[in-house]
């Protein structure tokens, strides 16, 4: 006897699904759910000094059309099969178009730059399907950045990871050209 594969979700679907207090994602159609976690200080305070870097930096650029979103800003990465998630922060096109279901408003398509903070409650599984999808959707880079290690792993289609530590200048030349910044301001407390 063979297993049938669960039925795939819809946006619209993910959407209507009651706020239980779980923390959710949609990849290609496959629900992922789990507990929601509380953020700790640490996850907290690099989200916010991460946006405070970006958004200083994009006011310094008047060539670049973009802006900073954060703490799990909604975007439907794609239709079909669906997949939609909450980025802990992103940098999108200001002309980035909305997805409207009822009351709820998430960005139609995926960010220019897509920043996931790793928190003790994640799997590795997990992640890798983001990134995986992330990239799969058109996000030019993905980082994913982890508190504990004080590391920034940066991820682009069709090359390796890059691991940035310490006094490394962290760069975002696919969708930030010029942008740099040393990874230990990341980490910096305030």
């Amino acid at each position: 006897m063979t297993a049938t594969a669960p039925a795939l979700m819809t946006v619209d679907e993910f959407l209507e699904l009651p706020d239980n207090g779980r923390e959710r994602f949609l990849i290609r159609g496959v629900l992922y759910e789990k507990r929601m976690t509380f953020r700790n200080p640490f996850h907290s305070s690099v989200l916010m000094r991460i946006g405070q870097i970006l958004l200083n930096w994009l006011e310094a650029q008047s060539q670049i059309q973009a802006g900073v979103v954060g703490g799990e800003a909604g975007f439907r990465l794609r239709s079909e099969p669906a997949s939609t998630v909450g980025v802990d922060v992103a940098v999108v096109a200001k002309d980035a178009p909305y997805y409207t279901h009822g009351k709820r408003v998430l960005f139609d398509g995926p960010p220019l730059l897509a920043i996931e903070i790793l928190s003790p409650s994640d799997r590795q599984e997990e992640i890798e399907d983001k990134i995986g999808e992330y990239l799969a959707s058109g996000t030019k880079l993905v980082w994913i950045v982890s508190p504990g290690l004080r590391t920034v792993t940066a991820y682009q289609s069709h090359r390796p990871p890059q691991l940035f530590a310490g006094d490394a200048e962290l760069t975002a030349e696919a969708v930030l050209p010029g942008f740099r910044v040393p990874v230990s301001r990341v980490f910096e407390t305030m």
